[in-house]
Order: C-alpha cells, then structure tokens, then sequence
C-alpha cells in the first residue's frame, strides 16, 4: 500500500486516521484534465506519532490508513516522489516548514513549479495545467485559458 512494503507496516485501520499524530506533510493527487477519474488514494495526509512511527492516512475511493517505520515512510516518498516527469503525479505540501522538503522526500526532490502552454507559451503552474497526451509531452500541455477557449 503507497508504496510501503508489508515489513515496514506496523499497524492498519479501515478509517482515515487525520488526528493520529501531529502532521508533517500532505501529499495531492495532481488531477491534470477536469474529466479524469481516479480509481484510488487521490490524499495523504503523513503523521508523526514519535519513536519513528509514522501514519499514512488516505482518501479517495480507497480510504484508511496505515501506521508504518520511519523506513516505510522514505520508501513510500521514493515511490510517489521518485518519478519527476514535466507535470508531477503527485504534489507535496509541507507541513510548517515550508522552505524545506521534509527529511523523508528523496534527495534529489526538486518540486516542479511550472510548465510553458503548449499553445499560447504562457507559463503555467504545474497545479493548474492540462495535460492532453501525457504529463511529459509539453505540446499536450494547456493553460487554463487555452483549455477554455473554444476552438476557431
């Protein structure tokens, strides 16, 4: 689940768990095109409990939570962080520092800020574009405006 694997779980529960720790970070599925459905975990709301415990509390049309080590926790920001494509699957909130990835993140993290509209050049945040024919393919990529204006 998320990318933990079962030896780094520590314990699972069939409801989301938002108050079981104090919140580190939130990880968005970035939902590129208005129409797409998510058949999954769509939130993740990451939890520190102390001792290296951490809990994974998830929402979407999968929803629970999973209590995992602070290992499980770095391999699930390897898997859902890992792959930088143009437009990022998914989006990281930090928690009060801002300023800086929290130690879990892959090193080599770099958030993606923003991607230039395939039609008109504008730059664009990576929270607002559509992606037509793939999150790497930038002449796919659309604008708000671009999306919503009706063609000639």
């Amino acid at each position: 689940m998320l990318g933990v694997p079962e030896e780094e779980v520590l314990d699972a529960f069939d409801q989301p768990r938002p108050r079981a720790g104090e919140r580190i970070a939130e990880l968005g599925y970035n939902r590129t095109r208005s129409a797409e459905f998510r058949d999954g975990v769509t939130h993740v709301r990451i939890l520190e409990r102390g001792d290296d415990r951490y809990v994974l509390s998830y929402t979407g049309s999968r929803s629970g939570a999973i209590e995992v080590t602070r290992r499980g926790l770095e391999l699930m920001g390897k898997v859902m962080l890992g792959d930088r494509p143009a437009v990022p699957k998914w989006l990281l909130s930090p928690g009060d520092d801002a300023n800086s990835p929290p130690a879990w993140v892959p090193e080599r993290y770099v958030p993606a800020r923003t991607v230039r509209c395939g039609e008109c050049g504008a730059e664009t945040s990576v929270r607002r574009v559509v992606t037509r024919e793939g999150r790497d393919e930038q002449s796919g990529f659309r604008c708000p405006d671009c999306w919503d204006r009706p063609p000639i």
